[in-house]
């Protein structure tokens, strides 16, 4: 393969040179599209100008940078030629997520942040009052249990821990958060 036909070369000053097939395949274009962008203004930046048997090159830093520049300029009005439909299509997308997020929520799909944190915190102050009352409720129990030896204080634990346990499985939702017999939240 001759040098001029490779795909990349290294320049004298150490930039690397790309050809305008290599930009098309790196920013997911065709040649003629990065054609048009060399015609824009200001353009694809031309690194070395193409000959018969020559191809053009590009400075690759060069042009990433300015195929960053003309994306950033799109998105914010900079050159204006997209930002207008780039900013309707934002909005229809954030509506469209906004009335499926409704949706989901109408069916049940979906829960209230603030009602779920209401519930947990009322499951976890009922554990916990049950967890202070085990040292009153259980000392006899365990006291009883001491005079049959450590056998017998590991079951009345264990007992302890499954009442807990089961008290949790158990829990229901207080009457006004659950919805009635055959309706949706």
């Amino acid at each position: 393969m001759r040098p001029q036909d490779a795909a990349f070369t290294l320049g004298t000053d150490g930039r690397v040179l790309v050809t305008r097939p290599l930009v098309a395949v790196l920013f997911g274009v065709s040649v003629q599209h990065v054609l048009r962008w060399q015609a824009e203004i200001p353009g694809l930046p031309v690194a070395v100008a193409g000959a018969p048997h020559k191809p053009t090159r590009y400075d690759l830093a060069d042009a990433i940078r300015w195929r960053v520049a003309r994306e950033k300029a799109t998105w914010v009005g900079g050159n204006g030629h997209r930002s207008k439909e780039l900013a309707q299509a934002a909005l229809a997308e954030a509506q469209t997520r906004r009335i499926e997020l409704e949706l989901r929520a109408r069916e049940g799909d979906v829960l209230d942040r603030a009602k779920v944190i209401e519930a947990w915190v009322v499951v976890l102050e009922g554990f916990k009052r049950f967890m202070l009352s085990l040292p009153r409720t259980w000392s006899p129990v365990l006291a009883r249990a001491a005079a049959q030896g450590e056998a017998a204080i590991e079951r009345e634990l264990a007992q302890a821990v499954d009442d807990a346990l089961r008290m949790l499985a158990g829990w229901k939702p207080p009457a006004a958060a659950v919805p009635p017999e055959g309706r949706d939240a």
